[in-house]
Order: structure tokens, then C-alpha cells, then sequence
């Protein structure tokens, strides 16, 4: 049976010959590999599996369709629709396969509206790339993580099999990371730094996965300090 770590290939190819090739060609690397024909049914493929994974399309115009649906197109990670529908299927308390335990981080940069005006929007971009692509370095294969749709600097971290206690030592090896990994420009440095809260949920306490989700990133983020205090600076008091 295969594992989130066993490296996955999605092959999207029209022409059946191409598509065998290319299959064989991956397999014989290791991958396992998944075959379709078409964009709408690569998306949906891609929707049902619970974790990321290589896709290899033969026209450019195909892949750029498959991202667009599917990436955040700033940073590359996945949109808050597609890490709803993964999350939610790792949630799902029936399945003894998951671990007993997730937890969820929710991460904000700090002061980022600040940043923006001060810095500029090219180099708050660069900022959020920076900070996905230290996301994507340090999360595990098991892990699924997003920017969060309708918030441009705010992400989620749904982490199997941790506990709120490891979420927390988790978010603080995450904010060490981003803090010590400024903008490098011509005669400047520009930093910057993020905010995090956690939650759990344990398998047995689960009961339905769009509500348990809904409530751990509900949790996580009611968590967050630095979010609470920008929340405070903006209202005044």
C-alpha cells in the first residue's frame, strides 16, 4: 500500500501512446504513477488525494489551467480549496489509516499591511514567497499546508500525528526560520517576521471533517498574538 512519502507522478497526456511512455518512463525512477487524458479530470484526480505531488503534462497550456486551479500562483502552494479537500479527507475519523492526532498551525506575518506601505508590493511579494518557500522546506511529506484565500499574508499548516504541544515547538522553529531570513537588497536588509497559533483535534473526539477543520483553524487562529495585536492596533484600544 502506498504511503504519502512513496513519490507520486500525475501524467496528463492526450494521446495514449505518449501517455504509456511517459508512465513507464517515471516507474522505471520509482514513482507510481497515475494516468489521465484530460484537465477536468486531472483536477479531479488531484482533488481527491490527500498530499502534493509531480505532475508531468505534455502541453504548457494544460499545465498553466492545472495550477491555476489548484496553486496559490504567488507562492506555488496549494489554494485554501484545494488544502480544505485534502485536509478534510486526512480528517475523516473512519479511516484507520490516520494517526489519533492532528493539530493545525495558523501563521500571519506581522505588521504585513505596515510592510506593504513601507517596503512596497514587490518586495511584500517577495516576502510572502520567502516565507512559503521556508514552509515548504520544513513541512513533512505528510503534511499540507496553504495560503489562506482572501488573506494575503496568512497561511495554514495541517500537521498528522503531532499533538498541540509539538504544533507549538513546530510554529516556533517556523518564526525562529523566518526571522533570521530578511530581504537582501543593494544597502539594505529588510526584515521581517510571522505569528502563529495552534490546535488539535484527536481522532476519537473527531465527527464530521468539515466541521473539526473548521474548528481547528477557528482555534489556531483565536491563538494567534500577533494577530490579536494588529487586530487591537487597527480597532484603537
Amino acid at each position: 500500500m502506498r504511503t504519502v512519502e512513496t513519490p507520486l507522478v500525475l501524467v496528463v497526456d492526450e494521446d495514449e501512446k505518449s501517455r504509456e511512455l511517459a508512465k513507464r518512463e517515471f516507474e522505471a525512477q520509482g514513482y507510481e504513477v497515475k494516468t489521465t487524458e484530460s484537465f477536468n479530470e486531472a483536477v479531479e484526480v488531484m482533488e481527491s488525494l490527500p498530499e502534493r505531488f509531480l505532475i508531468y503534462v505534455n502541453k504548457l497550456d494544460i499545465q498553466e489551467k492545472i495550477r491555476a486551479t489548484l496553486e496559490d500562483l504567488l507562492t506555488g502552494l496549494d489554494n485554501f480549496q484545494v488544502f480544505r479537500k485534502r485536509a478534510e479527507a486526512r480528517l475523516n475519523p473512519k479511516d484507520r489509516m490516520q494517526p489519533d492526532v492532528f493539530s493545525l498551525l495558523f501563521i500571519d506575518v506581522d505588521e504585513f499591511g505596515e510592510f506593504n506601505r513601507k517596503h512596497g508590493h514587490d518586495q511584500a511579494d517577495e516576502a510572502l514567497i520567502k516565507i512559503a518557500a521556508i514552509l515548504r522546506d520544513h513541512i513533512r511529506p505528510s503534511d499540507i499546508v496553504c495560503r489562506r484565500s482572501g488573506a494575503a499574508d496568512e497561511f495554514l499548516v495541517l500537521l498528522p500525528g503531532l499533538n498541540a504541544a509539538q504544533a507549538r515547538a513546530r510554529g516556533e522553529m517556523l518564526r525562529e526560520l523566518v526571522s533570521n531570513s530578511p530581504l537582501e537588497k543593494p544597502g539594505a536588509i529588510i526584515k521581517f517576521s510571522i505569528s502563529f497559533g495552534y490546535s488539535e483535534v484527536w481522532r476519537k473526539d473527531a465527527a464530521d471533517p468539515k466541521r473539526d477543520l473548521a474548528h481547528l483553524i477557528d482555534q489556531a487562529e483565536r491563538g494567534s498574538t500577533g494577530l490579536h495585536a494588529r487586530r487591537k492596533k487597527e480597532r484603537g484600544y
